[in-house]
């Protein structure tokens, strides 16, 4: 392994400094046993120091500021150290930090704690060996040799104090180490080896004290994904942060049924144990239901770019950050949402025509629904929901004209278009040339009384206005039932199609979800849609499209209704029909 040379500490240094300077202030010693003392005042040489061999001397580490108290033992360290002036001599520090020579089983080492000492400490035995002089120079306190370690990181908690007995992951280069921070909240490693050093906790954000607050983000692909989408949830690492690790991921749901007033919470918690190995970078999985993304992060602090160099930074540890996405989940469209509608062509039926309703009739038919296929996703973050997969409805449109009406040569048909007397007996048609026909069939004798001196009638009489004919009221039982045109569409048909669209069951089905905690009877709620649409049929006021869709309910123009077969496009009655079943009017 190549050396990392331990320098000798600036504090050390300038000590050592300011001792051989004052040596080299004064005049050398007198040599041999007659030698006389110097005059009053005059330098003389310091006296010499006795040895003060110390015994079971403690090795310890001691970051560069720190105070004695906050050192730890050095333990299996190698340890070089000039034991003989300017010779390096291979000792060891064993499991308890205690200085051994080598092998182990020497003679006891004791060391002079009047002198000073060369050291260079490292894990492993170095090759070739450090000469005297790239050792830093050290000396015993007590019985304690305090050398600075190749690491030292000082972590505080962002609230103020040491943060004591965390737990943390020290990675230099490739390698990464479990270590823990002392009770003075050090991170203390002698490892000298080259490559980027980085610390960082499970627990706590690690950065530099006033640092701004690492800016990680999230981000979803696809971008605007659909209900029944898998969808991945990423977490980007903040610029110049390293060991990102995410320590909780929750998907808080808010989604509106249609109909609802109000929309229905949950919120989902990722479990440790799904998808670990992506936990640190992505949440993926099937949504169903709109929301807000939260991740909770912390990250490491890169305390050397590169090199060798001694480390020794200050750091402070903070609580996880939490982020935020706000996640659009778009309903499904197509084909496959959308209800089946079979528009039949006309067709006739036979029937007696004894009232208006006789005349035609729109068939409004919708098949019993299926239930909605349904699935409920087992994990990411939609685990727990329940939504639909699958719906399908058929509504059919026959429209209907009875075939009397179509007829031109019906005896219905052939009894429209005229004017009736109704007393006295018997009814008889009264011949068109005795009189004009004005709005809503009724009639002026033309010239006055040709009715009564036609039929010879001396006392009271009544008479039926003069009926609508049968091309007019078979186009206004067509209008009434199927054909009037968007975008008024004041027809049965139109009032169907209308709530068609607006009430969409198919469509509503999909928007569906059931979140965790709530449950939906989707068969019960997409039956009842169905029926709501089928409901219309026979309605006559006019379904309002709009606030329909936007109340998922029915809701009616004010005051429209559809128009009935015996009057024109304003409304206006054109006349009554006749009915020659009853020989009376048709109601």
């Amino acid at each position: 392994m190549a050396a990392s040379i331990t320098p000798v500490p600036l504090g050390v240094m300038a000590s050592l400094t300011q001792v051989l300077l004052a040596q080299a202030s004064q005049p050398p010693p007198l040599a041999g046993s007659g030698a006389r003392s110097a005059p009053t005042g005059a330098a003389t040489a310091p006296p010499a120091q006795t040895p003060q061999l110390v015994a079971n001397v403690q090795l310890v580490f001691l970051p560069a500021g720190a105070p004695a108290a906050e050192a730890i033992p050095a333990r299996n360290q190698q340890v070089y150290i000039d034991l003989t002036p300017g010779t390096m001599t291979l000792i060891q520090s064993n499991a308890q930090g205690r200085l051994v020579g080598v092998p182990a089983a020497a003679a006891a080492l004791r060391l002079d704690s009047a002198r000073n000492y060369q050291v260079v400490v490292a894990p492993a035995p170095l090759s070739p060996a450090p000469a005297a002089s790239q050792g830093a120079t050290v000396r015993l306190s007590g019985a304690v040799l305090a050398v600075a370690p190749n690491i030292a990181i000082k972590i505080d908690r962002s609230a103020g104090g040491a943060a004591a007995n965390l737990a943390c992951i020290l990675k230099i280069g490739a390698i990464n180490a479990n270590i823990s921070t002392t009770a003075a909240g050090w991170i203390i490693s002698n490892d000298s080896s080259a490559g980027e050093a980085m610390i960082r906790c499970d627990r706590f954000l690690l950065q530099t004290a006033g640092a701004a607050t690492p800016a990680a983000t999230l981000a979803i692909s696809p971008a605007a994904p659909a209900r029944g989408d898998v969808a991945t949830i990423t977490l980007n690492a903040p610029a110049g942060t390293a060991g990102l690790k995410a320590t909780q991921w929750n998907y808080d749901i808010s989604h509106t049924n249609p109909g609802a007033a109000s929309p229905s919470t949950a919120t989902v918690m990722r479990p440790a144990a799904e998808a670990p190995a992506t936990f640190d970078q992505n949440w993926q999985g099937e949504l169903c239901a709109s929301g807000a993304a939260r991740t909770r992060f912390v990250t490491g602090a890169i305390v050397r770019a590169s090199g060798a160099t001694r480390v020794n930074a200050a750091l402070v540890a903070r609580d996880p950050v939490e982020i935020a996405l706000t996640v659009t989940v778009a309903p499904r469209a197509g084909a496959p949402w959308v209800s089946n509608l079979v528009e039949k062509p006309v067709g006739k039926f036979t029937r007696p025509i004894n009232s208006f309703h006789d005349t035609g009739h729109h068939n409004w038919d919708a098949a019993v629904p299926a239930p909605p296929a349904t699935r409920a996703p087992a994990t990411g973050p939609n685990r727990g929901c329940n939504f639909v997969t699958g719906a399908t409805a058929t509504f059919t449109s026959t429209p209907e004209i009875n075939d009397a009406l179509t007829d031109p040569a019906s005896t219905f048909s052939q009894a429209q278009d005229k004017a009736y007397l109704t007393s006295p007996a018997p009814v008889r048609v009264i011949p068109h040339s005795l009189y004009t026909a004005g709005a809503g069939g009724q009639i002026t004798q033309t010239p006055a009384n040709s009715i009564p001196n036609h039929f010879g009638i001396t006392g009271n009489y009544f008479f039926f206005p003069h009926c609508i004919d049968q091309t007019r009221l078979l186009a206004g039982t067509r209008r009434h039932e199927f054909e009037d045109p968007l975008p008024n569409a004041r027809s049965h048909k139109g009032n169907c199609l209308r709530a068609l669209r607006a009430l969409e069951p198919v469509k509503f089905a999909e928007a569906l979800v059931g979140v965790p905690g709530v449950t939906l009877n989707f068969r019960a709620l997409f039956s009842a849609r169905v029926h709501l649409v089928a409901g219309v049929a026979a309605t006559h006021d006019i379904v309002d499209e709009r606030q329909t869709r936007s109340d998922n309910a029915v809701r009616f123009v004010a005051g429209a209704t559809i128009l009935g077969v015996n009057v024109d496009n304003s409304g206006a009655p054109i006349g009554p029909a006749w009915n020659p079943l009853t020989n009376s009017p048709l109601r």
